[in-house]
């Protein structure tokens, strides 16, 4: 008896189709076609259950420009074919060989890259000139299920690297990824369906084509039933990915923000919720693609905790240890030093440059001094003696080769600052209060040496208020 090749993948498709949790009200879809079976088979799956699922389909094809003639003639089969069903077509070229030259890329890494991000792209613009929610089809199938764990297994990958591809993930949808390529093919056979057979596929430079050609036959001669075996697989480990990750999201929730952890809690959590913390973490930073050496990086610099130790993290992000905290920053250098130098006058004084506030008042001036209270009522403070300042008073920023006189020790600002395990921010945000000698007070420091009164003697009262505290 011949076995039922459309039954098969009409069944897997509306199944997974009902799992992907797609909105009731119109959507629309716009579905990656290159043209081969896969995609082929996707398109017309697509096309015959729209108003079963209630969206609008449109169609994508991306011209790598790595196979010369052969590339303009898949886009153009792709062109007719799509204008025979009267779908919404249109073409994103990129020369990918090029691309992978000046950005030092594997050809396949840069591939997958630009026709990711031309799916996002211009699902938003036809999101944006549609007014509907868009999802992106891709036509992974079963077998690129296997070789995607096979692939991640030979390069030492973590957990979720080999659950497998997700039928849903995030806008991105996989309709057919329960159905084989053999399933597929006979698909497109007993209905019909044309499709293009791309050269590069049979190419083993590749490295997915070794595995498809070279790796996967000898597997089935053990288990004929492959692809089912690993889809087991895939479903129980996804379970177990699935809840260590809920666990790390619960920790980042309740003991931080998205680029601040403190080292405390996270040390005391188990190693298999600390790398996905960290994986968490990096992601939200900002840091793009890395791997399990920038993890394992990150545990040792956590471990030791030292202050002010940094590492240089992928995409620019740099992982700093401040104030018993790791800090990810997207550059080391994104907080410059806020330059402003300005006149302290009696009384109360803005800084536009930081939005502090800072006040000063002689110290018989009870009732200036009470109605600030009651304006701020978080503030630093210092009493400096007025005999002991020496001409005018400024406001400025922090310089390169500072020096402060700070327990009878002539101190380096910038080593101080460390010392006191201030982070990147708060050292160029700092305020100090200087007269014609020097800085006199920095505050959240003690004032300048010999400056603090003694009993009898007349002084000014210095108050400071931090701008995330008005």
């Amino acid at each position: 008896m011949n076995f039922n090749y459309s039954e098969k993948v009409k069944n897997d498709f509306i199944k997974v189709m009902k799992t992907l949790s797609l909105p009731k009200e119109k959507f629309g879809i716009l579905v990656g076609y290159s043209g081969g079976a896969d995609s082929a088979a996707l398109l017309s799956l697509l096309y015959d259950n729209r108003e079963r699922f209630n969206f609008e389909l449109y169609a994508l094809h991306v011209n790598h420009m790595i196979r010369g003639d052969e590339a303009d003639r898949d886009q153009e089969f792709c062109r007719k074919a799509c204008e025979k069903l009267s779908v919404w077509f249109d073409v994103f070229s990129a020369d990918v060989p090029a691309l992978a030259k000046n950005q030092k890329t594997g050809l396949e890494e840069t591939a997958r890259n630009i026709r990711y991000k031309a799916f996002n792209d211009i699902s938003q613009n036809l999101s944006k000139d549609t007014g509907l929610k868009f999802y992106i089809a891709t036509a992974h199938n079963a077998d690129d299920n296997t070789e995607t764990i096979l692939f991640n297994l030979t390069r030492g990958s973590s957990l979720s690297g080999i659950c497998g591809i997700k039928a849903k993930r995030q806008n991105i949808i996989r309709p057919i990824i329960n159905s084989s390529k053999e399933e597929i093919c006979g698909y497109c056979e007993e209905n019909g369906i044309k499709y293009i057979t791309d050269s590069t596929n049979f190419d083993k430079k590749y490295t997915r084509n070794k595995l498809r050609h070279n790796v996967l036959p000898v597997l089935r001669e053990i288990n004929p039933s492959l692809n089912s075996a690993v889809s087991r697989l895939c479903l129980s480990l996804s379970r177990d990915n699935d809840y260590l990750n809920q666990v790390a999201d619960e920790f980042i929730s309740k003991n931080s923000d998205s680029k601040k952890l403190p080292l405390e809690s996270f040390n005391r959590l188990h190693d298999s919720i600390k790398t996905r913390v960290l994986s968490i973490m990096l992601y939200k930073a900002g840091c793009g693609e890395f791997f399990e050496v920038h993890i394992s990086s990150l545990l040792e610099l956590c471990y030791w905790g030292k202050p002010h130790s940094r590492l240089d993290m992928p995409n620019g992000v740099t992982a700093i240890i401040e104030s018993g905290n790791l800090l990810f920053k997207n550059n080391y250098t994104e907080s410059k030093v806020c330059d402003f130098n300005i006149s302290f006058e009696y009384g109360v004084n803005k800084i536009a440059a930081t939005g502090d506030v800072i006040a000063r008042f002689d110290v018989n001036d009870t009732e200036n001094i009470e109605i600030f209270k009651n304006i701020y009522k978080k503030f630093i403070q210092t009493k400096i003696t007025s005999a002991t300042i020496k001409g005018a008073l400024s406001l400025r920023s922090r310089r390169p080769g500072d020096r402060y006189n700070i327990n009878g020790v002539n101190r380096k600002l910038k080593k101080l600052l460390w010392e006191f395990e201030s982070d990147l921010t708060s050292r160029n945000s700092a305020v100090l209060v200087c007269d014609e000698d020097g800085i006199l007070w920095i505050p959240g420091l003690r004032s300048r040496t010999g400056t603090h009164p003694a009993n009898g003697e007349n002084y000014q009262i210095f108050f400071f208020v931090n701008s995330k505290d008005i």
